[in-house]
Protein backbone atom coordinates (compact mmCIF):
# COMPACT_ATOMS: atom_id res chain seq x y z
CA UNK A 1 0.00 0.00 0.00
CA UNK A 2 1.20 3.63 -0.91
CA UNK A 3 1.81 6.65 1.22
CA UNK A 4 -1.19 8.95 1.20
CA UNK A 5 -1.52 12.14 -0.41
CA UNK A 6 -1.07 15.24 0.98
CA UNK A 7 -3.92 16.27 -0.26
CA UNK A 8 -5.96 13.69 1.70
CA UNK A 9 -3.84 14.40 5.28
CA UNK A 10 -5.70 15.44 7.80
CA UNK A 11 -4.26 18.15 10.23
CA UNK A 12 -3.76 16.78 13.81
CA UNK A 13 -2.35 18.69 17.26
CA UNK A 14 -2.25 15.07 19.22
CA UNK A 15 -0.08 16.82 21.55
CA UNK A 16 -1.67 18.74 24.97
CA UNK A 17 -0.01 21.56 26.98
CA UNK A 18 2.43 20.17 28.88
CA UNK A 19 0.51 22.48 31.71
CA UNK A 20 -2.27 19.73 31.59
CA UNK A 21 -0.28 16.80 32.20
CA UNK A 22 0.04 15.30 35.23
CA UNK A 23 3.17 12.15 35.06
CA UNK A 24 5.31 9.95 37.30
CA UNK A 25 7.07 7.23 36.10
CA UNK A 26 4.04 4.73 34.81
CA UNK A 27 1.35 6.79 34.56
CA UNK A 28 0.26 10.05 32.55
CA UNK A 29 -2.72 11.76 33.39
CA UNK A 30 -3.69 14.65 31.13
CA UNK A 31 -6.88 16.65 32.33
CA UNK A 32 -8.42 17.65 28.41
CA UNK A 33 -11.61 19.88 29.67
CA UNK A 34 -13.28 19.81 33.70
CA UNK A 35 -15.41 16.60 32.59
CA UNK A 36 -12.70 14.42 30.22
CA UNK A 37 -9.01 12.82 31.47
CA UNK A 38 -7.03 11.05 29.37
CA UNK A 39 -5.56 8.10 31.24
CA UNK A 40 -2.23 6.14 30.09
CA UNK A 41 -0.21 3.62 31.88
CA UNK A 42 2.93 2.59 30.43
CA UNK A 43 5.18 -0.75 32.02
CA UNK A 44 8.05 0.86 30.12
CA UNK A 45 7.18 4.49 30.68
CA UNK A 46 7.06 5.51 27.04
CA UNK A 47 3.97 6.81 26.37
CA UNK A 48 1.86 7.70 23.20
CA UNK A 49 1.62 10.98 21.20
CA UNK A 50 -0.21 10.21 17.96
CA UNK A 51 -3.57 11.24 17.32
CA UNK A 52 -6.57 8.92 17.51
CA UNK A 53 -9.37 8.37 15.65
CA UNK A 54 -11.61 9.36 18.63
CA UNK A 55 -9.39 12.74 19.54
CA UNK A 56 -7.40 14.50 16.81
CA UNK A 57 -6.53 17.54 18.49
CA UNK A 58 -5.73 17.46 22.42
CA UNK A 59 -4.27 20.56 22.34
CA UNK A 60 -7.28 22.42 24.26
CA UNK A 61 -6.94 25.40 26.43
CA UNK A 62 -5.71 24.11 29.50
CA UNK A 63 -9.09 24.05 32.65
CA UNK A 64 -8.82 24.86 36.00
CA UNK A 65 -7.40 21.58 38.25
CA UNK A 66 -5.40 20.75 41.39
CA UNK A 67 -3.33 18.11 42.17
CA UNK A 68 -2.63 16.64 45.34
CA UNK A 69 -0.11 13.84 46.42
CA UNK A 70 -0.21 12.07 49.57
CA UNK A 71 0.96 8.68 51.02
CA UNK A 72 1.57 7.66 47.80
CA UNK A 73 -1.41 8.68 46.38
CA UNK A 74 -2.67 11.14 43.69
CA UNK A 75 -6.19 12.88 43.67
CA UNK A 76 -6.68 15.06 40.38
CA UNK A 77 -9.76 17.73 40.94
CA UNK A 78 -11.64 19.61 38.13
CA UNK A 79 -14.77 21.67 38.57
CA UNK A 80 -16.39 18.26 37.33
CA UNK A 81 -14.88 15.58 38.69
CA UNK A 82 -11.73 13.92 41.13
CA UNK A 83 -9.69 10.92 40.20
CA UNK A 84 -7.64 9.29 42.68
CA UNK A 85 -4.84 6.87 41.82
CA UNK A 86 -3.29 4.99 44.28
CA UNK A 87 0.13 3.91 41.73
CA UNK A 88 0.86 0.68 40.21
CA UNK A 89 -1.07 -0.91 36.78
CA UNK A 90 -4.28 0.48 36.38
CA UNK A 91 -6.93 -1.63 38.05
CA UNK A 92 -10.03 -1.44 40.12
CA UNK A 93 -8.31 -0.81 43.30
CA UNK A 94 -5.91 1.74 42.05
CA UNK A 95 -7.68 4.05 39.56
CA UNK A 96 -10.99 5.87 40.43
CA UNK A 97 -13.01 8.77 39.59
CA UNK A 98 -16.03 10.82 41.37
CA UNK A 99 -18.43 13.01 39.43
CA UNK A 100 -20.05 16.02 40.28
CA UNK A 101 -23.80 16.38 39.62
CA UNK A 102 -25.50 20.06 39.21
CA UNK A 103 -25.56 21.41 42.93
CA UNK A 104 -22.01 19.45 43.17
CA UNK A 105 -22.98 16.25 45.01
CA UNK A 106 -21.40 12.89 43.87
CA UNK A 107 -23.45 12.12 40.75
CA UNK A 108 -21.51 8.76 40.55
CA UNK A 109 -18.63 6.61 40.81
CA UNK A 110 -16.41 5.10 38.57
CA UNK A 111 -13.74 2.35 39.07
CA UNK A 112 -11.30 1.36 36.47
CA UNK A 113 -12.75 -1.71 34.23
CA UNK A 114 -16.07 -1.16 35.44
CA UNK A 115 -18.67 -1.30 32.59
CA UNK A 116 -21.47 0.27 34.34
CA UNK A 117 -20.85 3.63 33.11
CA UNK A 118 -19.86 4.76 29.71
CA UNK A 119 -17.24 7.29 29.95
Amino acid sequence: MGRISEQYKYKTTPVSDVKAVVQGKNYRFTVLTDRLMRLEYSKDGKFEDRATQMVVNRNFEVPEFSVTERNGSIKILTECMELTYHGGEFTQNSLSARFAGNNGDTRYEWYYCENQYNL
